[in-house]
C-alpha cells in the first residue's frame, strides 16, 4: 500500500489497511478512507495497492480530490485512465501461469464506484474462470513476419 498526494496522510488517521489476502470467493475490505477527515479541499490524494498472484503483478488505483464538504472519488488499475462515475468497468490481466513455457491464463478484473450512505466505495472482482490457454511454440518463420 503506498499512499501518495499534496501531502502525506497519517495511515489509522486519515486511512486504514485491510485484509492482505482475500481468498477466492470472499468479499474483504482492503483499504478504507476516512473521507471527512484530512482531504483538504483543491488537494489530490492517491493510493496504490498493488496484487499478486502467481510471481506477477497489477496495481489498483484510487484518487481523491478535496472538495468543500468531502471529496470527489475516482478509481483505475494499471494503466487505465481514472473514472470518477459509478459505471462498471472492466480490464483483462493475462498471466504467464507456468513461468515461461507458453502457459497463460487471462484473469477479468472488474471495478466499479458504488453508493454506500457514508460516501461511495470501490470495489474490485477478480473472476480467473475464464481459464487458460497456450501460446502456440514460436518457430523461426512465426518470428520473421
Amino acid at each position: 500500500m503506498r499512499q501518495e498526494g499534496d501531502r502525506a496522510l497519517t495511515e489509522e488517521k486519515h486511512w486504514t489497511r485491510g485484509a492482505a489476502i482475500v481468498a477466492p470467493g470472499r468479499r474483504e475490505r482492503v483499504v478504507r478512507f476516512n473521507r471527512n477527515r484530512g482531504i483538504t479541499r483543491g488537494q489530490t490524494f492517491y493510493f496504490f495497492e498493488v496484487v499478486s498472484a502467481e510471481g506477477q503483478s497489477i496495481e489498483l488505483k484510487q484518487r481523491l480530490i478535496g472538495t468543500r464538504f468531502s471529496s470527489q472519488l475516482a478509481q483505475s488499475i494499471a494503466d487505465e485512465p481514472w473514472h470518477g462515475d459509478r459505471r462498471s468497468r472492466q480490464v483483462a490481466w493475462w498471466r504467464d501461469s507456468s513461468h515461461g513455457s507458453g502457459r497463460s491464463s487471462l484473469v477479468m478484473i472488474r471495478y466499479r464506484a458504488y453508493f454506500t450512505w457514508g460516501g461511495d466505495d470501490v470495489e474490485y472482482v477478480f473472476d480467473d474462470s475464464v481459464g487458460s490457454i497456450t501460446a502456440p511454440p514460436l518457430t523461426p518463420d512465426r518470428d520473421r513476419e
